[in-house]
C-alpha cells in the first residue's frame, strides 16, 4: 500500500491530467489556471482588492501584481480606486472579463459533465461524498479566511 503523501501526489497526478490543468489555455480558454481562479474570485468578490486576492489564493504578491497587470492589459479586470481609501483599488470584471469566465464555467461544467457521464446516480453521490469528505478532513487544520 503506498504512503499516504505518495497516495496524494498519485492522485494530483491524475486529477491534474484528467482536467488539463498543465495546459496553456485553462479549459480552452485564453488564461491560465491562476489567473482562472482570480477572475472566479473579483467575480464573487466584486470590488476586493488585490491584499484580498493574495489572502484568499494564498498567491505571492509579485505573481499577483504581475498577473493582475496582465489581465488588466487584457481588458478583462477594472482596478478602480475606492472613494473611502484612495490607495486602495477595487477589481471588477469588464464585460469582457464576464465573457471569459462564462466560457470557463461552461467548458468546466462540459468537462465535468463528460467526465462523470459513465458513471451511475450512486456512484456520483459516492464520488461527491468522497470529495466533501476530503475537503473537510484537509480543511480542519486551515485558517479560516
Amino acid at each position: 500500500m503506498p504512503l499516504p503523501a505518495e497516495s496524494v501526489r498519485l492522485f494530483n497526478r491524475f486529477y491534474t491530467r484528467v482536467l488539463g490543468l498543465l495546459n496553456e489555455g485553462y479549459l480552452n480558454s485564453p488564461v491560465s489556471l491562476s489567473e482562472a481562479r482570480i477572475l472566479f474570485e473579483v467575480n464573487d468578490h466584486p470590488k476586493c482588492r488585490a491584499k484580498d486576492l493574495i489572502e484568499m489564493l494564498g498567491m505571492d504578491r509579485g505573481y499577483m501584481s504581475r498577473t493582475l497587470r496582465r489581465l488588466e492589459r487584457q481588458g478583462w479586470i477594472l482596478r478602480e480606486k475606492d472613494p473611502q481609501d484612495k490607495r486602495a483599488r477595487g477589481l471588477t470584471l469588464t464585460n469582457q472579463g464576464q465573457m471569459v469566465l462564462n466560457t470557463i464555467i461552461n467548458n468546466s461544467s462540459d468537462l465535468i459533465n463528460s467526465l462523470i457521464s459513465p458513471l451511475n446516480p450512486e456512484e456520483i453521490e459516492q464520488m461527491v461524498n468522497a470529495m466533501e469528505l476530503i475537503q473537510r478532513l484537509l480543511s480542519k487544520n486551515q485558517d479560516p479566511k
